[in-house]
């Protein structure tokens, strides 16, 4: 070095290394500023966004898996009430006696409340 850099640098280390310092301090602020809250929040809403996905997604199978156990309830009370009036030799839309036909509703009734119980569906989002 020449003396006038090393005359430059005895004189003025300390501005240069608060210098130093200060630059480095704007860099992990521009750093985390800039680059890792904004990942952060990018996280938070990536999470958020699957966890109501997920969500909607468990709804949706629930709302399927009741309506096809209500379905085959539907279907089950339509064959026990043809397979009733076979019983009889009457033709399958036959009118039953009451107390038979309260039966087979009430059957169909029961099974249709425990769908709802067996696949409760939470009707908030």
């Amino acid at each position: 070095m020449n003396k006038d850099t090393e005359k430059f640098l005895y004189e003025n280390w300390f501005k240069l290394v608060l210098t130093f310092i200060a630059l480095l301090a704007l860099g992990i602020y521009a750093y985390q500023t800039l680059i890792v809250l904004p990942k952060e929040k990018a996280d938070k809403e990536y999470q958020a966004t699957l966890e109501r996905l997920d969500k909607q997604a468990k709804k949706a199978l629930s709302e399927k898996k009741l309506n096809d156990c209500q379905l085959y309830v539907s279907f089950d009370y339509s064959a026990n009430f043809k397979n009733e009036c076979k019983s009889r030799s009457l033709k399958p839309d036959c009118s039953l006696p009451l107390a038979i036909a309260e039966s087979l509703s009430r059957t169909m009734k029961d099974a249709k409340e425990n769908c709802y119980k067996e696949y409760k569906i939470d009707m908030g989002q």
